[in-house]
């Protein structure tokens, strides 16, 4: 008997440490960091611009809807990628303009107006090269002491990551690397200039 309660706490703490690992790995240890080879006037043209928000962040497809000028960003605008169930599951307002140096933009929930999740994207010149950083955290106090919001933004840090290497690859090769055209033998564009 003694031995079969041995076994399950081996599995309890096994199972215990997998989670905390894949939770640690998820959180990525630190907010994601890419330095861009390019002025920051360049940089901050393509992470503000709403034209360019569909070449490289990934919840913003080609279809997005656009406020209602052109150029920059600005504060109190809201941009809202479609939702696949709901179109006012997911808005986006900005909050913060400082050109070539801050874009903060805060999720909310549809109609309900309640502030989810703050992006502070900021920029920095060093050298010849553009850093650039982003973050995410929890806006409302209402939902910081829900785990539930906690991984949800710990799930979206990631692609956090995924969207500064679009937009360095964006910037540095001149590609647009969301939308690559596909050849009718479906090699991707790349596989076409080789």
């Amino acid at each position: 008997m003694w031995k079969w309660i041995a076994i399950g706490w081996i599995v309890v703490l096994a199972l215990g440490f997998g989670c905390w690992s894949a939770a640690r790995k998820v959180a990525g240890g630190g907010p994601p960091v890419v330095a861009i080879h390019a002025p920051a006037s360049r940089v901050w043209a393509s992470l503000a611009t709403i034209d360019s928000f569909s070449t490289w962040r990934s919840d913003f497809p080609r279809n997005q809807s656009q406020p209602h000028h052109s150029g920059g960003l600005q504060a109190g605008d809201t941009v809202r990628p479609p939702a696949l169930l709901n179109a006012s599951a997911q808005i986006w307002v900005v909050q913060e303009v400082v050109p070539e140096h801050l874009l903060v933009s805060r999720q909310f929930i549809g109609g309900s107006g309640l502030e989810i999740i703050e992006r502070r994207d900021s920029l920095s010149e060093r050298g010849d090269s553009t850093v650039v950083l982003s973050t995410l955290g929890l806006v409302d106090s209402a939902t910081r002491g829900s785990t539930g919001m906690r991984l949800v933004v710990s799930m979206m840090r990631p692609g956090l990551r995924i969207d500064l290497d679009r937009l360095k690859r964006r910037i540095e090769r001149g590609t647009d690397t969301l939308h690559k055209p596909v050849d009718p033998l479906h090699r991707s564009a790349d596989t076409l200039h080789k």
